[in-house]
């Protein structure tokens, strides 16, 4: 069976198409990506407008008929943070099963985690990592997961993703970014960590990252073909010339 797998996120909306094979698994067939920000610019207000709605509609069209493309027996869609904080995502809900016909399910941050983890284990670059932390950081959230003898063990998502920092901290985000401005992410997001429990204190060999942060911030470090691995310095350097 063929299905497309339509991800909302809080930044961008994308698309995989995949083969489930009884036999061999997962085996992937096509994917796209396209900007649909669902993060309001306004850090107090939760409802997600009917301009932006409209957007979203017609970026899901696209990647159905993407799908339809590549002859997708079914296809589904979930949605994660920028979904998940929305006080209207009920009817946004209604309304793309009702324009498009696809049934959207808006997953808890901890279900995001567990997918998350699911897919990072079927990495085979990482088939001989035995324990490890891995990080998603998205638009709107943050997940950490736990690896021990390649079984998840923990996972947390936290509202601390790229874009929703972005929005509540800094007024002009094309502006150079105030020092002070820095700080108060930084207190914030340390104040954040500091709410993980026990499990997540355990020391391991290996820290994984995954999603649009991470990928593009390895893009802008080593280019495309570039090594795989990226140093704390590294990171430090960059983000001093980002910010």
């Amino acid at each position: 069976m063929r299905i497309g797998l339509i991800d909302i996120g809080s930044n961008t909306t994308k698309i995989l198409i995949a083969d489930c094979l009884a036999e061999s698994g997962i085996q992937e067939i096509a994917q796209a990506t396209f900007p649909c920000r669902l993060i309001k610019s306004d850090r107090d207000e939760t409802i997600i407008g009917q301009h932006n709605i409209n957007l979203l509609l017609t970026c899901i069209q696209k990647l159905k008929d993407f799908a339809e493309s590549h002859n997708s027996d079914s296809i589904f869609a979930v949605a994660t943070e920028g979904l998940r904080r929305a006080s209207n995502s009920a009817e946004i809900v209604d309304q793309i099963t009702s324009t498009l016909g696809i049934n959207l399910i808006i997953l808890s941050g901890e279900q995001e985690a567990t997918g998350i983890a699911q897919g990072i284990l079927a990495d085979p670059y990482l088939f001989d990592c035995e324990d490890f932390w891995a990080l998603d950081i998205g638009g709107g959230s943050l997940e950490i997961i736990h690896v021990v003898n390649r079984q998840v063990k923990a996972v947390k998502s936290m509202p601390i993703g790229a874009v929703s920092l972005t929005q509540q901290f800094l007024k002009d985000s094309s502006l150079p970014y105030p020092q002070q401005e820095i700080v108060l992410i930084e207190n914030f997001v340390n104040s954040q960590l500091k709410k993980l429990g026990k499990e997540f204190s355990q020391q391991v060999p290996f820290l994984v990252g995954c999603g649009g942060t991470l990928v593009y911030l390895r893009k802008l470090l080593t280019g495309e073909a570039g090594s795989p691995q990226m140093t704390k310095d590294e990171i430090a350097k960059i983000r001093q010339n980002l910010s």
